[in-house]
């Protein structure tokens, strides 16, 4: 955990448990999604750049597109689950004994 000071400091000044979470959950999602979207945009650049090459009519599948976008909101709430849980759950007491 490498955000412990940020998180004992919110949670010593009234932060509940919702808050760390959300916020930890939020965090994630964004990252995943602008990989989601940066990985898409590389894809449509990718295929502008190499589709005249190879002489392939250019088609947007709008509905994979779509779903990769939605299953990567998915996965940044599976994969923030865990992280978020554990830094909720930090008592702010340890983290102040510790000196940060």
């Amino acid at each position: 955990m490498r955000r412990k000071k940020e998180i004992g400091i919110r949670k010593a000044i009234g932060a509940e448990d919702k808050d760390i979470l959300f916020q930890f959950l939020v965090e994630s999602v964004f990252i995943t999604l602008l990989g989601g979207i940066i990985g898409i945009l590389i894809g449509i650049i990718g295929s502008l750049i190499l589709l005249p090459l190879f002489k392939y009519p250019l088609v947007f599948p709008w509905g994979p597109i779509f779903i990769s976008a939605f299953l990567t909101i998915i996965f940044g709430i599976i994969a923030g689950i865990y992280p978020a849980y554990k830094a909720a759950k930090i008592d702010p007491i340890i983290l102040l004994r510790q000196g940060f």
